[in-house]
Parts: C-alpha cells; sequence; structure tokens
C-alpha cells in the first residue's frame, strides 16, 4: 500500500471485472458477498451485480472476548491500517482504538 501511494498509485488497483463477467455468466445477477471492502461492493454493483448482503469477515480472535495483548499482532495491525486508511468496514476492538 505505501509503495502504490510514493508511486502516486492508489492503494488498491485490484479490479473485480472478470468475477463480475463470470457472475453475469452465470447469471448471478444478485449476490451475497463475503467482504470488509466498500471499494469491493462498490466495483460489483456499478459492473451491474447487486449485492444484497455483505457478510463481514471478523478474525476469529476478535469474535469473542479480544486480548488486549495482542496490541502488537500483525495481522490486527494490518486490519486496523484497512479500517483507518481504506475504509474498510470492521469493528476493531477497544484496545487497538488508542
Amino acid at each position: 500500500m505505501k509503495a502504490n501511494h510514493v508511486l502516486n498509485h492508489p492503494a488498491d488497483l485490484r479490479s473485480y471485472d472478470i468475477a463480475t463477467q463470470i457472475l453475469k455468466d452465470l447469471n448471478l445477477l444478485t449476490i451475497r458477498l463475503l467482504t470488509n471492502n466498500p471499494d469491493k461492493i462498490e466495483q460489483v454493483e456499478n459492473a451491474g451485480v447487486k449485492v444484497i448482503e455483505r457478510i463481514p469477515m471478523i478474525p476469529i480472535a476478535w469474535q469473542k472476548s479480544y486480548d488486549p495483548n495482542r496490541i502488537g499482532n500483525e495481522m490486527d495491525q494490518y486490519l486496523k491500517v484497512k479500517v483507518e486508511q481504506m475504509r474498510h468496514i470492521l469493528n476493531l476492538p477497544e484496545a487497538l482504538l488508542r
């Protein structure tokens, strides 16, 4: 992500054009989508496939009581950046908000 910014590229260059074409070819014009990424939802819908439900991807470690000793955990920090800088839809554990 940082390298993309240094090169004046968007943070995420992925495109979902092929995926949406496959869905259309299968006549799947409404879907439930497993994602935290609002850009993915927007791209899929702009291509003509309606997202009728977003199913969030919540780490197992976050689904129960969060262990604040995990604050240095790389995955936690990675997801925190996704939420704070890339609009991802995910409730951060309170310990990560500090």
